[in-house]
């Protein structure tokens, strides 16, 4: 019985272990605006909606929030030696991803991050209001 006890918390540390924030989350979570967009059309004509806020809680699920609409879904962040990553999820599909470091997050893909006009998309770390 006793080695079954040892087994039982062995296991429910291993599940905590995996299911746990690694640093480069616990350092991404917060709340972020955009600091700097390039657009793809450089006429000007459009209007483009930009996003107010996008808030990275330490569940892992995140907020992006436009002025009349909101996103949401779950992400996650890790090194690949080179750079730091994250990866933003809705419904469980990969639909963006970046990098992130010095307080500011480089979206890559920003069409798929609900952003279709732009080109370029950077999102910088606030201090929440």
């Amino acid at each position: 019985m006793t080695d079954c006890k040892y087994a039982i918390v062995a296991l429910l540390f291993l599940f905590s272990f995996w299911n746990c924030t690694n640093e480069y989350e616990k350092q991404a979570t917060g709340y972020y605006e955009v600091g700097s967009y390039e657009r793809k059309d450089s006429s000007g004509v459009e209007k483009i909606e930009l996003p107010s806020s996008l808030t990275l809680n330490d569940d892992k699920t995140f907020l992006l929030v436009f002025s009349d609409s909101t996103s949401k879904g779950k992400w996650k962040a890790g090194d690949d030696g080179d750079r730091t990553w994250i990866s933003f999820y809705y419904n469980g599909e990969m639909r963006s991803d970046g990098d992130i470091g010095n307080g500011l997050i480089n979206i890559w893909n920003p069409q798929d991050f609900n952003c279709p006009q732009l080109k370029t998309l950077v999102f910088k770390k606030m201090n929440k209001k």
